[in-house]
């Protein structure tokens, strides 16, 4: 059996996915006490009808439960940057 190849992803990618993991943990959070932003809910919502498999899993999961561990949120952020929902670059500075 062929090893599968691991993707490494630049500092630049990276940053993006530590902050997008960041807003999604914010966002979950808000949205259980009712005062999410509503550009942040509709990545969510676009992420749970775009991805698919797991990723989507994940983000219907964190709607309907209104939860999401950090790991969960790490894998979503990584699977909407993949899918090109969102662009690392916009989240880079978010977690700082």
């Amino acid at each position: 059996m062929e090893k599968k190849k691991v993707r490494r992803h630049s500092k630049g990618e990276y940053a993006g996915i530590i902050g997008l993991k960041a807003m999604l943990l914010e966002t979950v959070a808000d949205i259980k006490a009712e005062s999410v932003s509503v550009y942040h809910r509709q990545l969510l919502t676009k992420a749970a009808e775009e991805l698919t498999g797991f990723h989507q899993d994940i983000a219907k999961n964190a709607l309907r439960y209104k939860n999401i561990s950090d790991r969960q949120a790490y894998f979503l952020a990584i699977g909407m940057i993949e899918a090109k929902i969102v662009c690392a670059s916009d989240f880079a500075g978010y977690a700082a």
